[in-house]
């Protein structure tokens, strides 16, 4: 079987749990689908303005 047939599975340790993108990745993984332009617009704004240094 090749590797894009397999169903993805969420790889729970790859994510880290306290950052806006990761978890944007993490949830559109789950559901099977990549995140849209939206999704991630606002994880990155949201990362921006969390972690601002």
């Amino acid at each position: 079987m090749s590797q894009l047939s397999k169903k993805r599975q969420p790889r729970e340790s790859f994510y880290f749990d306290d950052c806006p993108i990761c978890q944007a990745m993490k949830t559109a993984e789950k559901e099977e689908r990549n995140p849209n332009i939206e999704e991630l617009i606002r994880a990155f704004k949201k990362a921006k303005t969390d972690y601002k240094g």
